[in-house]
């Protein structure tokens, strides 16, 4: 028992030595409009994004006297490296995330909120201390990598009856960077 004791105290302190760089991310829509707010609007659909650490997080109003039908196996995320990702939203077990999802119909005038987890970003941990399925940063640790590059979201809708494609592109900034290199 000490001996557990001891390599338990031992652990934790080399691991509170670790430190890891800690950097704000600034975001701003680049299409299919600018907007420092995350949000974009049209005749359709009224949609605010808030970009997390590990999701992306929204509010979509339908704005038509129909039913708008989002069908989330035609949604992707496309990373700041380029790759593409099919995407889960809330409702969905993680460990469902390659499985078939069923669209939700968002009611005339009505708004829904939810969330995007690309499904490369979930694994599974067998650790003894905290495993289960678990859900990886959006974004790679390395500020200098992230600094002027950009994410998307491609969210394509049935509004009446017709699929509208969206791409929703954000630029990313790292305050305090300035061409990957520390001002």
């Amino acid at each position: 028992m000490k001996k557990q004791t001891f390599l338990l105290c031992l652990l934790l302190f080399l691991f509170s030595c670790v430190t890891v760089p800690v950097y704000r991310l600034d975001f701003t829509l680049q299409e299919p409009t600018q907007s420092d707010t995350l949000s974009y609007s049209d005749d359709s659909i009224d949609v605010q994004f808030q970009v997390l650490n590990t999701q992306i997080a929204f509010d979509i109003q339908n704005k038509t006297n129909s039913g708008i039908k989002i069908n989330w196996d035609e949604l992707s995320f496309v990373s700041p490296e380029g790759t593409s990702s099919r995407v889960i939203h809330s409702g969905i077990k993680l460990i469902d995330r390659n499985a078939p999802q069923a669209p939700t119909v968002i009611p005339p005038n009505a708004k829904i909120h939810d969330i995007l987890i690309p499904s490369e970003n979930i694994f599974y941990s067998d650790s003894k201390f905290d495993g289960g399925w678990k859900e990886t940063r959006l974004f790679p640790q390395d500020a200098n990598l992230l600094d002027n590059s950009s994410c998307s979201v491609y969210f394509p809708l049935e509004i009446r009856g017709e699929k509208k494609e969206y791409t929703f592109k954000f630029n990313i900034t790292v305050p305090g960077l300035k061409g990957g290199q520390k001002k």
